[in-house]
């Protein structure tokens, strides 16, 4: 089985952070295999809501950043942990980035 653990916390040695060692630790404890990916290390722009999206269908964005890559990183993948920081009673804007790009597969 393959995870997928994002850390989606913008301080690279926090919380998140240091709970997503954790996470690979017991999927690789149980046979599995893991991948890190801290959001706070790459570009993700925010969604802009085309009219017949191309994303969702033909996997094509017309903005440029790292979240194609991370899209298909996400469909390669057979699970998913997603520790985000809580701000003002929701998760950070680099988490909702992140799910608003990945569209329909969250």
């Amino acid at each position: 089985m393959k995870t997928l653990v994002i850390s989606g916390s913008p301080h690279k040695d926090g919380l998140c952070a240091r709970l997503s060692i954790e996470v690979i630790k017991g999927v690789k404890e149980a046979g599995g295999e893991a991948e890190l990916i801290a959001l706070a290390d790459k570009n993700i722009n925010p969604c802009l809501a085309c009219e017949e999206p191309p994303c969702w269908r033909r996997m094509e964005w017309k903005v440029k950043d790292d979240a194609l890559e991370l899209r298909k990183k996400l469909n390669d993948s057979d699970a998913l942990a997603f520790l985000v920081p809580v701000y003002f009673l929701s998760v950070n804007g680099l988490a909702k980035n992140f799910m608003e790009r990945m569209g329909n597969q969250l």
